[in-house]
């Protein structure tokens, strides 16, 4: 009898699930910078640091329970948020702008690498020409013939 209780008791024990899945509700705070936001589907990006017990710092996009929680948050604005984690169905339910991040620097603007490019182009056409020529010691070019072809560059 005592061994059947005992079986009883830890065959009930070990086919419980991991105690975090009695948690049916779990709730986060975290901060970040907002990358994007999509009213559409419901989702809203954001650059977050660590949120401790649901993820590493990274960038995540996550769904929202309410798309009426989105209307005054635009890309770049720094966030406070509230997320729940309903069995697995995370979604931000909360969520307040607390300053907008200072612009930033992603590369080249196009119009200062064009101008990089000319400048590159431009001084290799100039080293293309003889040195000798651009100094008038070639005797094949007369002066005037440097100027000119200079003036074209």
């Amino acid at each position: 009898m005592k061994k059947t209780a005992v079986f009883a008791f830890l065959a009930f024990f070990l086919t419980l699930p991991p105690s975090h899945a009695f948690e049916a509700v779990r709730q986060f705070k975290a901060s970040g910078e907002v990358r994007t936001v999509n009213p559409v589907s419901s989702q809203v990006t954001i650059e977050h640091g660590t949120i401790k017990g649901l993820a590493g710092e990274g960038v995540t996009e996550f769904y929202v329970s309410d798309v009426a929680i989105l209307k005054d948050i635009a890309k770049s604005d720094l966030v406070d948020f509230e997320i729940t984690d309903t069995k697995g169905d995370v979604r931000i339910t909360h969520i307040t702008k607390t300053g907008v991040a200072p612009p930033r620097e992603e590369g080249i603007p196009v119009g200062e690498a064009l101008q990089q490019t000319f400048q590159g182009v431009g001084q290799a056409a100039k080293g293309g020409a003889s040195e000798t020529a651009v100094a008038g010691t070639d005797p094949r070019i007369q002066d005037g013939e440097v100027k000119q072809k200079l003036a074209t560059f």
